[in-house]
This record gives C-alpha cells, sequence and structure tokens, in this order.
C-alpha cells in the first residue's frame, strides 16, 4: 500500500511550522544574537553547541554534526518515517492534508491521510472501552491482583480487558465502521461471510503505544489456560510489529544517566521491571528483533543490553539479536538469567538489587557469543578446543574495529593459555582472505585525470584567485588561534582586501568576539555569528593545520596576499587601458572624447606605474 502528496508538500509544512516553536518542546533554548543555542539532544554533552536559526528555520550542533530542518529534526528525535512526520506536523499545524493527496491515489488499495486518522481514533476509543471493562471486571481485576499488578501500573499502561463475548466491542461502537474496524485489526469476518466477530475475547489488554503516544495496535493475554496464550494485533495501517517495541514511550523518558536501554521479550517482563522502578526497558512483540527495531533503540540508547529467558530458546535469540544490531549500535551487551527464569520471576525470587547488579554485570556481545561457542565444544579435549579458539577467531575477524580485536585477542590468550602472537598471526591469516573479497582496482587513481584539471593553460587570474583563497583560510586560521594574529592582519590593512566575502564577514565578527573574549571557543562562538558563518568555521576548525607561534611566518603570508592582489590590480587596470586605448583609435572625429581619453589612458599608465613599484617592493619583502 502506498500514499503520495501533490505539489510539494514538505514547503506547505515548513511554511507552517515555526522550528524554535517544535524544538522547544525537546530542548530547552536560549537565544543569542539571531540564533537559539541549547544542548544537543542527538548526543552527550555539558557545553551548547547545537544552535537554531530562525531566519534560516534550520538547525545545527556543532558536536555531533547533526543538522537539518523542522522535518528532519523530527524524523530524528521520534525516530518518524517521512510520512508519519508529514503527518505529525500537518495535526499539529492544523493543515489538511487530504486536500495535497493525489488523485491517482484513487485505488482501492490506496492508504488514505483520513483512513490513518480514523484508524488512530478508533484505536484509541477501543482502548478506553477495554480499559473501563477491566474496571468493572472482577475476575480480571483478581487476576492482575494475583501477578502483583497495582493500579498505578494498570493506569501507566492503560491494560484493559477484553469481554468473554463475540461482539461487546462491535455494539459499543453501534455496529458502524465495520470495515474502519477490521482496518484497525479490531475484528473478524465470519466463516460465512456474512458478519464479523471480536478478535479479543476474555484477554487482559495490553495497548501498544507508540513514541508520540498513539494508540497503534493491541496485545492480549488469556487469563485460562487458552491457546494462544498471547495473540497481537495484525499489521495494520497504523501497526508494523518489526519497527514498533513496546513500553518505548514510557523508556524514552525514563533512561538513566547512561542512556540504556534493556530488551526483554514480552509485555509482562516490562510491565514487571517497571513495577520494581526499573523503566528503561521495552519488549519485542511477537517478533525476533530486527533491524528497524536496531534503529529506533540506538535513537534513543547508547548502550543495548538484551536480557531474554535463560533457556536455550532465549538465548538462540540473544545470539540473534547480536548479528542484528552488529554496525547499528557498538555497546550491546547480553544479561543472562540462570535457571531459565524471565526477568518478572528473576525480580520476584531474588529482588531488585539483585537483578540491578546483574544488569551492571551485564556481558558485552563478544564476551557472550565467546561463551556459547565456549559451551557448544567440550575444551577439555584437544579437537575441541582448537574448533573453540578457530570459532573466536572467525567471529573476530570479521570487526573492523582493530581496538575491539585487540582487547579480546588478550581475552581469548588468557582464557586457552595460548600465546599472544599465535593468535593474532591466525587472526591475521584468517583476515586476509575476508579481504580478498574486495577488489583493490577499485580504488586506484587515476592520474591522468587529475593532470587534466591542472592545466599550464590557466588563465593567471584564476591561478592567483585559487591561491589568495588558500592563503585567506590560512589567515583566518591564524586569527582563530590568537587574537594578536587577527590584530596583526587589520592593522596591515589587508582585511577590506580579502576577496572571499563569508571570510571577510567572519574576520570582522571575529574581531568583535576578541572584544569580549581573549580566546576563541566554538561552543562561546554561537553567541557572536549566525549559522552559516559558525559552518563555516567549523570546517576551517575541522581541517585546520596546526601553526607554529611565528609572526614572521604570518608577516610573509600577507606580503603575499598583498601581491596577488596588486597583481590582480594591475592586471585589471591593464585590461582597462587597452580598452581605453581602443575607444581613442575609433574615435579619431571626435576631439572632445578623445581628450577625456586620453586623461584616462595617463591616469591608467600613472596608476600600472604606482602599482608595479608596491609590487616591486612587496617582492623583495617576501
Amino acid at each position: 500500500m502506498g500514499k503520495f502528496y501533490e505539489g510539494n508538500i514538505s514547503e506547505v509544512i515548513l511554511d507552517k511550522v515555526d522550528i524554535v516553536n517544535l524544538i522547544s518542546g525537546y530542548v530547552q533554548l536560549k537565544r543569542t544574537g539571531n540564533n537559539y543555542k541549547g544542548l544537543c539532544p542527538f548526543h552527550n554533552e555539558k557545553t551548547p553547541s547545537f544552535v537554531v536559526s530562525e531566519d534560516k528555520q534550520l538547525y545545527h550542533c556543532f558536536g555531533c554534526g547533526a543538522s537539518g530542518n523542522a522535518i528532519g529534526f523530527l524524523m530524528n528525535i521520534e525516530n518518524l518515517d517521512f510520512l508519519d512526520t508529514i503527518e505529525f506536523l500537518a495535526e499539529k499545524s492544523g493543515i489538511d492534508l487530504s486536500q495535497y493527496e493525489s488523485k491517482k491515489n484513487s485505488s482501492n488499495n490506496s492508504v488514505s491521510y483520513n483512513d490513518k486518522k480514523d484508524s488512530y481514533e478508533i484505536l484509541r476509543n477501543a482502548a478506553i472501552f477495554y480499559y473501563k471493562n477491566l474496571k468493572k471486571n472482577t475476575v480480571a481485576k483478581e487476576y492482575l491482583k494475583s501477578r502483583n499488578i497495582t493500579d498505578e501500573i494498570i493506569k501507566t499502561f492503560g491494560l484493559g480487558f477484553a469481554e468473554d463475548e463475540w461482539s461487546s466491542l462491535i455494539k459499543h461502537f453501534n455496529s458502524k465502521n465495520l470495515a474502519a474496524l477490521e482496518k484497525a485489526g479490531l475484528i473478524l469476518p465470519n466463516k460465512q461471510k456474512n458478519g464479523f466477530y471480536d478478535r479479543f475475547r476474555n484477554r487482559i489488554i495490553f495497548p501498544i503505544i507508540n513514541v508520540q503516544g498513539k494508540v497503534i495496535g493491541f496485545g492480549g493475554r488469556v487469563i485460562d489456560d487458552s491457546l494462544p496464550k498471547y495473540l497481537n494485533s495484525p499489521e495494520t495501517l497504523a501497526f508494523n510489529k518489526s519497527k514498533t517495541l513496546y513500553g518505548l514511550n514510557i523508556a524514552k523518558n525514563n533512561l538513566p544517566s547512561t542512556k540504556r536501554i534493556l530488551v526483554v521479550e514480552g509485555y509482562m517482563d516490562v510491565i514487571a521491571l517497571n513495577m520494581y522502578g526499573i523503566k528503561n526497558v521495552v519488549a519485542t512483540l511477537g517478533t525476533s528483533l530486527t533491524k528497524d527495531h536496531g534503529k529506533l533503540l540506538s535513537r534513543y540508547a547508547d548502550e543495548i543490553i538484551v536480557s531474554y529467558d535463560g533457556d536455550s530458546a532465549g538465548q538462540k535469540a540473544a545470539f540473534r539479536s547480536i548479528e542484528v544490531l552488529k554496525g547499528i549500535k557498538s555497546k550491546v551487551k547480553i544479561l543472562t538469567l540462570k535457571n531459565g527464569y524471565d526477568p518478572d520471576d528473576y525480580l520476584k525470587k531474588y529482588g531488585k538489587n539483585r537483578f540491578l547488579e546483574l544488569l551492571e554485570n551485564a556481558k558485552p556481545s563478544i564476551e557472550f557469543v565467546f561463551s556459547v561457542y565456549k559451551n557448544s565444544y567440550d575444551i577439555e579435549t584437544e579437537d575441541g578446543r582448537i574448533d573453540y579458539i578457530n570459532s573466536c577467531i572467525d567471529y573476530l575477524a570479521k570487526y573492523d574495529n582493530e581496538v575491539v580485536r585487540n582487547i579480546y585477542i588478550e581475552y581469548l590468550s588468557v582464557e586457552v593459555s595460548i600465546n599472544l602472537d599465535i593468535i593474532k598471526n591466525e587472526l591475521n591469516k584468517k583476515m586476509k582472505l575476508v579481504d580478498r573479497n574486495y577488489n583493490s582496482d577499485d580504488n586506484f587513481v587515476i592520474k591522468s585525470s587529475i593532470s587534466k584539471l591542472v592545466r599550464k593553460t590557466k588563465a593567471s587570474k584564476n591561478i592567483n584567485i585559487s591561491r589568495t583563497r588558500k592563503i585567506e583560510i590560512r589567515m583566518l586560521e591564524y586569527s582563530l588561534q590568537d587574537k594578536k594574529y587577527l590584530n596583526k592582519i587589520f592593522d596591515f590593512n589587508e582585511v577590506e582586501k580579502i576577496f572571499n566575502k563569508n571570510i571577510k564577514k567572519i574576520m570582522f565578527s571575529l574581531k568583535e568576539y576578541y572584544k569580549v573574549l581573549s580566546s576563541f571557543d566554538l561552543a562561546n562562538a554561537i553567541d557572536y555569528f549566525d549559522l552559516e558563518d559558525l559552518k563555516g568555521l567549523e570546517k576551517v576548525i575541522k581541517n585546520m593545520v596546526p601553526i607554529s607561534d611565528d609572526d614572521k611566518h604570518l608577516s610573509k603570508l600577507l606580503r603575499q596576499h598583498l601581491k596577488i592582489c596588486l597583481d590582480i590590480e594591475i592586471s585589471q587596470n591593464k585590461s582597462e587601458l587597452i580598452e581605453t586605448i581602443k575607444k581613442i583609435s575609433n574615435n579619431s572625429d571626435d576631439n572632445l572624447s578623445k581628450i577625456e581619453l586620453n586623461k584616462t589612458k595617463e591616469v591608467l599608465n600613472e596608476r600600472i606605474k604606482e602599482l608595479n613599484k608596491k609590487l616591486s617592493k612587496i617582492t623583495g619583502e617576501i
């Protein structure tokens, strides 16, 4: 199913949304000149390096490089796709998107914006219906009480109950909008295809809520021995289980300082941990962990800890999760609960403190993988020991990070009591085999192509301007290193001659900056420069070659800059002189014009002589 909007819907949205108001909902912003600044929401920092430009309606972080407009910000901060972001901002801004829907999108298979809105509304009403049912059903309340689930938890997670009836939800909606209820995954057609019945019956209901706080589906658990034990909503307009994590709407607002999220297997594990005050926890919804889950987790967490059941199936699922998360998040750990316990059972038996100790000592993913290999072989035998070592080396060979490899080479060396160099040599052999999958010819540089770019036939003016740009960047680098260098450049009167308008503008702003602060720091510069200038400064600083404290070198640079300026000025005056001489020869009948042109010619000749004297002098000084 697909959905399309006519025209440039992005411009419509961006025209209505004020980026400062939007970001202020996530970041505490403070006005500084024409910009706003705050702590970046995309990485940990103590000094604000996150800038929002009200004029340009853009944001940029000078710490991690995140940047974009209001749409990009919301996509990143809430991990939404483009269409969900457009719809969220449209709703927030009161824009009726239905008027922009493509007329080509009128097939029966198309997804309408209003269809999705209707689904959200129906699902919200259904959640309220189930919640009220729970409040009045003694059997369901007793069941939750037996699981130690409090009224506070019921309210926090919006738990409900589906009556043991075939059509209680249908009756609640007065049998209207049956097609919409079916699209929302709440009812099913009967075998005779002449009616519908409720999908969820005689089950505790767990509303599945996305990070925007919208109900997008449900999970249901039986309160007797019926099967299946758990039942989830099907894939719908609103619900995609491969991109959804139960409890993330709560976890994202309750992260510890380490920004860690714990991934468990089911609803009850999430709820049990929350009952013990551990709220940074999520669960998959009847599916293995996917790449999309990994991307979603990486938006909110710096570290992911996977804790599946301690049985064989749980350990296999943990192993698969490591492979899924590899390349998405570097800090992945595995929490193994012994004796087949799940988090709920473990907490009941041993309590919160013991669980938190386990959490702190969760195994890094590679150590967990090694432990799985170790349990797969009889390392008391020579063959088993060799197989174990080879399996570990094969696994390490897939890692690009040399630091990680070296750490676990030492780890393995100690564990199996084998010389470190032997393991290192074997790993190097394995890595060479991996490298053979790449064709080295793909990376060659065609020197002839480069030589074509640098020709002797280039105009001298273009060469001069190219040299000037390099010198002007170097002048800026000197100015950023020390206030005294900027003052010297101004004293030499070279700032006015700077060709690059952006560099010239930055140099004048820098002079104002140094009136208040004695040394340059990009974090402090946020208060004195606009967003574009800050981006330019960031690029210069990133590529800056260290400068030795050498006044002579700067003096030489300034004279080289002046020489190029004089070269260009002489060239321009000579061109003007040639044009003047042409005009004199073409105006032989007009004596008055001839007199004026000859005066111009004399002035140009004198100017060229003066410039040549200056050029000769400055050349001698270089």
